[in-house]
């Protein structure tokens, strides 16, 4: 019998290990290429449960499974009477891993149970898969961060099936899943380093954050006092002029010589070659002049249609809300034109500095309106001429207007440092996927060669999953 049993488990071991022509690439020599299935317990998709106001099982979604960590609060629960359906591997248990499998944008996010005292048994819907490793040998933390690496993430969408937003990723793909094995001492190394790591870059990212809102929010401060006047009250004072008789407010349609949206046509064969830009020129307040495209433009169109300084160019409509009704000076005379997701506005500078009319179009006032007057459909958002040329502007004299561009100037000097503090959001990012890239090559620096190899973890790995006894 322990003859049959030797043999089997030598099939077994076979069947685990990942053949040499399938390795996805080299790793310590003291690890192995297993699949996922011979790793953990139970690899399992939740069910549709039958739901209840009753607050006593909670039941898994997909909501719960966030990329900022696991979220309790956002489960439903099941109706009590239908638990004896269950069997107990059915139950969520602390260390589970539960995966997302089903839907664009949802499919792939990961995490891991942590427990929770309130609830004695959970349970996962249809759309979670539970992966349950063998914990007493398999770090469920290792195996967490191993399929949140770039190595599975990346590929995420071709692990699905079917059509869009009915993807899945099925638990037979799951199951076959490759994993670099390490020793369980280097596992637990691993898992310690990478949350050393994440703790450091998470506190910068918070500080980051933190100096980024604070200076969102002295933004907003100063531009609300740049247009109520409070901003140049002393500039007032030094120069004589008040602010009830010189402050009005005016219809933006009475700031501007003219409104049109831009050009249409994508192509053409007759004509001048003309730059048009598009929304892609277009970041956050002004123009980049990466990937510029051309159409040829007639003698006509380019009457019509080409930009001159201190035009305003209005995004009229983007399937980002945030983007609906930016506001975007062209600051040169590069004889380019603009097409039709955009709004020229040609500013009447007897009235108005072009400049001021754009730094109000950052204030929150400015940001009320447009979303005021917002119209959506089929996935895109458009602000129209009719609407805009009832904003209210409120106008002071051009040379208050000069002053307040002037002060606004000085102070947004430093917005180039918040963009800074965003790149390093944006890195921090990065950074965590390059750890864990690295951590599962070997290349942290916490690898043992002297350790036994993890074939010798594996086979007590598998003697244990089906309860042999040698």
């Amino acid at each position: 019998m322990a003859k049959k049993q030797q043999l089997l488990l030598e099939e077994l071991l076979e069947q685990a290990l990942v053949k040499d022509e399938d390795k996805p690439y080299e790793v310590p020599e003291n690890w192995v290429w297993v699949k996922l299935d011979y790793l953990c317990k139970y690899i399992q998709r939740g069910k549709s449960p039958k739901y209840s106001t009753i607050e006593s099982i909670p039941v898994i979604s997909q909501k719960c499974i966030q990329l900022t960590g696991f979220d309790l609060s956002k489960a439903r629960f099941i109706d009590p009477s239908t638990i004896n359906s269950y069997i107990a591997d059915r139950f969520i248990q602390p260390m589970d891993l539960l995966w997302n499998s089903t839907g664009t944008g949802t499919v792939g996010r990961i995490n891991c149970y942590p427990g929770d005292s309130t609830f004695q048994k959970l349970v996962a819907d249809s759309h979670v898969t539970i992966i349950r490793p063998i914990k007493e040998k398999i770090s469920p933390k290792c195996l967490l961060y191993w399929l949140s690496s770039p190595y599975i993430q990346d590929k995420i969408d071709l692990l699905t099936s079917g059509t869009t937003n009915q993807i899945e990723l099925n638990t037979t793909t799951v199951k076959d899943q490759q994993v670099p094995l390490p020793p369980l001492s280097e596992q637990q190394r691993i898992v310690a380093l990478i949350e050393s790591l994440f703790e450091k870059l998470d506190r910068a990212k918070e500080l980051a954050q933190k100096a980024l809102d604070s200076f969102e929010n002295r933004k907003s401060a100063i531009l609300h006092k740049a247009f109520t006047g409070e901003l140049t009250k002393k500039w007032r004072e030094e120069n004589g002029v008040d602010f009830e008789r010189d402050w009005e407010e005016k219809k933006f349609s009475s700031c501007v010589l003219l409104m049109q949206n831009g050009i249409s046509k994508r192509g053409g064969t007759n004509g001048i070659d003309t730059v048009v830009l598009r929304l892609a020129n277009i970041l956050d307040n002004r123009i980049v002049e990466d990937d510029l495209r051309h159409i040829k433009l007639n003698e006509k169109e380019s009457e019509k249609y080409l930009l001159s300084k201190n035009d305003l160019l209005i995004i009229r409509v983007n399937g980002s809300l945030d983007n609906v009704g930016k506001f975007i000076i062209v600051q040169n005379e590069n004889s380019w034109a603009f097409c039709d997701h955009m709004i020229r506005a040609r500013i009447n500078e007897d009235i108005v500095i072009a400049k001021f009319v754009m730094y109000f179009s950052l204030t929150n006032c400015y940001k009320v309106f447009v979303q005021t007057n917002i119209v959506s459909s089929a996935g895109q958002n458009t602000i129209s001429q009719k609407s805009l040329i009832e904003l209210q502007v409120p106008v002071p004299s051009l040379a208050e207007q000069k002053e307040i561009v002037r002060i606004l100037d000085s102070i947004f000097e430093n917005e180039q440092k918040a963009k800074e503090l965003c790149d390093v959001i944006d890195k921090i990012g990065h950074m965590k996927k390059a750890i864990l890239a690295r951590a599962f090559r070997g290349e942290l620096s916490t690898n043992n060669p002297d350790e036994e190899s993890a074939l010798e973890l594996l086979t007590e790995v598998l003697k244990k999953k089906v309860n042999f006894k040698l």
